[in-house]
Formats: structure tokens, sequence, C-alpha cells
């Protein structure tokens, strides 16, 4: 980049449009002793890579909690098969594998990608055992993938990416639990008001939407629905999922406006073509540039000789009458629409 091509940029100025941390993993996606590509593409793969990474931490999280909330007894088993020890397995080459992209001239695209294939496996892992998921080696795959950032830098130390149980908080427990505590006591009378008046199911329904997709949202909570029926519980900055959410709303709206512009031109196409329509057939080549062309016409209107007085040929005969043939359709859609439009 440089001032005299215009196309310098400062990092305040990046920061308008992407975060620190995608700014950070951009410079790591791109190996330090070459030239970096600062372009939309740029950008769009390090929000993919973050949102990888966060999705990632997130589910884990919400695996572990879930796991220490239910106590279940193992009865015995320690959960460890032959799938656990391919995913182990796995974690320890990649670990390996990192170590020599770090010692290969600090090859940290190789280094984000030996990460995102082992995230790839952690997730297909995840996927095939919902019910019975070793949180013990997901929470240790987690770790593993914070630490290492942290280290590269992309995430703070208080970056509220913490697996397991994190730091004490110095807030009391009043001040952690109210937010939520108000928010299910204003669900609660709600449902006592709904069923009080015995209000159709469908209201209790959009009532629980709301607590999903409003109260706890704002809260930092997703409720993720899964196919036994019961919500996997995520927690997550409040600011990344207004940031998601934003991002998506915005992806609509250009979807949208791409619609409504793709049907104003189809209108307009539309709208051309039945102006075209307006000439009656017998009248289509007596303007000013068919009058100029041609000398005699027949009962139709279609010319018979040239400006010349010589007849017209065969060939430009059937292009004319495919023409009229046209205009006799263009002309009838144009008697329609008008019709339509008086009524």
């Amino acid at each position: 980049m440089s001032k005299s091509l215009k196309n310098f940029i400062t990092i305040k100025e990046s920061l308008e449009s992407m975060t620190a941390t995608q700014l950070r993993i951009m410079f790591l996606l791109h190996a330090w002793d070459k030239t970096l590509d600062y372009s939309d593409r740029s950008l769009s793969a390090a929000k993919v890579y973050e949102k990888e990474i966060n999705n990632f931490i997130i589910n884990v999280r919400a695996i572990v909690r879930e796991s220490r909330a239910a106590k279940k007894d193992n009865q015995g088993k320690h959960n460890f098969t032959q799938n656990e020890k391919q995913l182990l397995a796995l974690f320890q080459a990649k670990q390996s594998e990192a170590h020599s992209a770090i010692c290969n001239n600090f090859n940290t695209p190789q280094l984000l990608k030996v990460f995102r294939d082992l995230i790839s496996a952690a997730n297909t892992y995840i996927q095939e055992h919902v019910s019975s998921t070793n949180e013990g080696l997901l929470e240790k795959i987690a770790k593993y993938v914070v630490r290492m950032h942290r280290i590269l830098g992309v995430f703070p130390e208080k970056s509220g990416l913490e697996i397991g149980i994190s730091a004490e908080s110095s807030a009391s427990i009043e001040d952690v639990v109210a937010p939520f505590i108000r928010v299910f006591s204003s669900f609660r009378d709600n449902v006592r008001s709904l069923a009080q008046s015995r209000a159709e199911s469908k209201e209790f329904l959009a009532l629980s939407d709301k607590l999903r997709d409003e109260e706890l949202f704002n809260l930092g909570i997703r409720l993720d629905d899964r196919d036994d029926g019961k919500a996997l519980i995520k927690f997550i900055d409040p600011e990344i999922l207004k940031r998601e959410r934003d991002e998506k709303i915005e992806k609509e709206l250009e979807k949208q406006r791409e619609k409504e512009k793709r049907l104003h031109e189809h209108e307009q196409k539309r709208l051309e073509k039945l102006a075209k329509g307006k000439t009656p057939p017998n009248e289509l080549f007596k303007d000013t540039e068919g009058l100029a062309q041609y000398s005699k016409f027949d009962d139709y209107g279609i010319p018979t000789n040239l400006i010349d007085g010589t007849e017209v040929t065969k060939n430009a005969r059937k292009k004319l009458q495919k023409a009229y043939d046209a205009q006799i359709k263009l002309h009838e859609e144009y008697n329609v629409y008008i019709s339509t439009k008086k009524s």
C-alpha cells in the first residue's frame, strides 16, 4: 500500500469495518513474509474462521455444562470407545502438526488450517455422537484451541471463552442472576395471565418464542433446538449475538433489495414490450422509418414494394410477415392491459 497510489488505509480505518479479532485473524491467514491481500475476500475469510472457532467453543461449553448439570451415573463405563481413541489420536497428530507449522518459518496459514481441521473432526464427532459424547476429550481439545489462539494474540486473556468452570466473579450472586430472574418472573406472569384467560396454544408458543428470540437473546443466551426435544443452552457474548443478528438482517435486506430490483427490471421490460404493442399491426410498417423504405403495402399493411418500386423479396416478405404476426400478439396483450387498467 502507498499514499501515492491512494490505496493506503490505517488500522484505525480498518477497525471501522471489522473487529480487532478479525483483523488479527486476517493477518494470521497470510504468511508474515509475503504480501497481504487486503480485500473483501480476505476479510470474509477472517470472519468465517472467527465464526467457526467461536461456534465450536460455544458448543463444547454447552455440552460440558449440560453434562455436569445432569450428573449422570456412568454405571462403570468410561465412554472411551474406538471413536474417542480415533479423535484423541487425531488431536495428538494435529498438536504435532501445529508445532511443525510454528517451527517452519512461523507458518500461520498452515497453523490455522491445522486448527480448522481439528475443529472439523471434533464437530463431526459431536454430530455423530449427540447423546454419548466424551465431554472430557472435547474439553481438552477446546482448551487447547483457546490457549493456542491466546498465544497468537487472537483472543485476550479475558475473552469470555473459558471452558469448564470459569474464574470466580467479583460480582455478587444477586447481581449476576437478577437479570435472568426478572426475565423468567415476567415470563411466569405472562403464562399465568394467558392460562387464566384460556388463551389458545399458539399464544403460549408465541410467548415462548419471544423468550428465546428476544429476552434470552439480549442476555447472551441461545437455545438450540435438538431432535430429542431438549434445547442445548449456549452462553454467548451479547455483542457477538447482536453482530450476528445484524449481519443476518443486513443479508436478508440485501436479498430483498435484489429481489425488488429484479422485479422492477422485469416490470420495466414488460411495460416496454407492452408499449411496442400500442401500434396496430396494420400500422406497424407505416411509421416514418417504414415509409422511407417502402412504397406499397397490402391490405394488412405489410410492405410489398420498396421505395424504388421493386418488389420485396420472398426472404424479406417472410421476415415482415413474422414481425406482423408478433405485433398482432403484442397488440392484443396491450389492449388487455389497457382494459384491465381502466377497470
